[in-house]
């Protein structure tokens, strides 16, 4: 048994815990004031045995039951859903891609994996994952993407992304690079396109966008004008010669031939400047059919420094690729990642933020207007990495799966249904003031 403890305002929560081989289940939690609670516990970790980089949601085995892959420092680890709110042992398969994304890219209705990696040799490169349709993955299809071979100059990976960009019905593979000299650091940033043949293989790049500046820090992919074609909302820093290093977000509205448009930029505003940007969503979040941005970056200015702290901002669509000026929710030190989904059942989105050096989990409830309420904190400690919802229980209420690097371990925390739905309550089934729906 191993004690853990969480902080809510002045109450200190402390818990035991069983230590299985394939997962570590809260039993029994006890309050600082003495009193006691044993319910059936709602969050359940699982050791991943190597740090997580990155995680995908989907059903990789073929059952309806909404799986998670994770790739970790030791391989990809998939952890299939047993659609009761628990996961079987993982599908270990070779390969520690730094960003996923899945699809089915060969056209045989199993959901593969894309990932994209760096290697110590300057080679930037993304690999197709094949899926077995048991939880396994076999690397069919590998292509570099950029190779230096000159001393002192080194190609990394950002991030990857896949949609159907030109139209073809076919899902293609977006991939982000940077690149730098010895001594000088990031200086230049790509964006490159490869068209899928529907068959596991790519085509050349069709669009190669070079960008002066310190690389691609975000990327999501979604259709931004109603045309069908999916586009590019990207989060980047650029710097134009000797000039000072400029973070802004920037859209690609695809053409549907292999090209694209470059939106007008979003800045942050007259007084501000963004900083650094850590994480990127799309969704709808005033229901108006158009989609809206949900971002954490750092906004510099009016007293605010750099460094200091995230935030989380939102940005309205207006349907044609461009948006309107940022909109600043809250501020969480260390935020890592976002997610628009409705959590709380009302037919609004929701924002939920994970931060990987506070350790909490913070909740926007939507309001349907693009406007949220106040965040609500939890602490749940360790250096939260990546966060993938989804229905893992089968009681039609999205849940959350997060995954954690000072103990690499996933956890799953099921919706229960109050609000915020990742309460204590939810947690841990404690007794706690606010109000739930069902």
């Amino acid at each position: 048994m191993r004690q853990l403890s969480l902080v809510w305002g002045s109450t200190l929560m402390l818990w035991a815990v069983s230590v299985g081989a394939d997962a570590q289940t809260v039993v029994d939690v006890e309050r600082s004031d003495g009193s006691a609670s044993g319910s059936p516990a709602s969050r359940i970790v699982y050791p991943l045995g190597g740090t997580p980089l990155d995680s995908v949601g989907g059903d990789f085995n073929g059952d309806r039951r909404a799986d998670v892959v994770t790739s970790t420092s030791v391989g990809l680890l998939a952890h299939l859903g047993t659609g009761a709110g628990s996961f079987r042992a993982p599908v270990q398969s070779a390969g520690s891609p730094t960003s996923l994304t899945a699809g089915d890219f060969d056209g045989d209705g199993r959901l593969d994996v894309v990932g994209a990696t760096s290697t110590p040799e300057s080679v930037c490169a993304f690999t197709l994952f094949t899926g077995r349709g048991d939880g396994a993955f076999a690397a069919s299809t590998t292509r570099p993407y950029v190779h230096s071979g000159e001393p002192g100059v080194r190609f990394n990976c950002g991030f990857v992304s896949s949609g159907d960009y030109n139209g073809d019905g076919k899902r293609d593979v977006v991939l982000t690079y940077r690149f730098s000299f010895e001594g000088l650091g990031n200086i230049q940033a790509g964006i490159n396109v490869f068209p899928g043949r529907g068959d596991g293989t790519f085509g050349d790049p069709y669009t190669s966008l070079i960008l002066d500046g310190y690389g691609t820090h975000v990327v999501a992919t979604a259709d931004l004008n109603g045309d069908r074609r999916d586009d590019l909302v990207f989060g980047v820093s650029l710097r134009y010669l000797s000039g000072p290093v400029a973070h802004r977000v920037l859209a690609y509205v695809s053409d549907g031939r292999g090209g694209f448009t470059v939106a007008p930029f979003v800045d942050a505003g007259p007084a501000m400047r963004f900083g650094v940007f850590e994480g990127i969503d799309v969704g709808d979040h005033n229901r108006d059919g158009k989609p809206d941005v949900a971002l954490i970056a750092e906004m510099i200015g009016a007293g605010i420094p750099a460094g200091s702290a995230q935030n989380a901002l939102t940005l309205r669509g207006n349907g044609d690729g461009t948006f309107a000026a940022p909109v600043v929710l809250g501020t969480t030190y260390g935020a890592q990642d976002v997610t628009t989904q409705d959590f709380n059942g009302d037919g609004r989105q929701d924002l939920v933020i994970i931060s990987d050096t506070a350790g909490t989990l913070s909740f926007y409830a939507g309001n349907g207007d693009g406007s949220f309420q106040p965040q609500r904190d939890l602490t749940l400690g360790g250096a939260l990495v990546t966060l993938v919802p989804g229905q893992y229980d089968g009681d039609g209420r999205l849940d959350l799966v997060v995954t954690e690097r000072s103990a690499p371990s996933l956890t799953l925390l099921r919706n229960t249904g109050c609000t915020p739905p990742f309460s204590l309550e939810a947690l841990h089934g404690v007794p706690w003031p606010w109000r739930c729906w069902r």
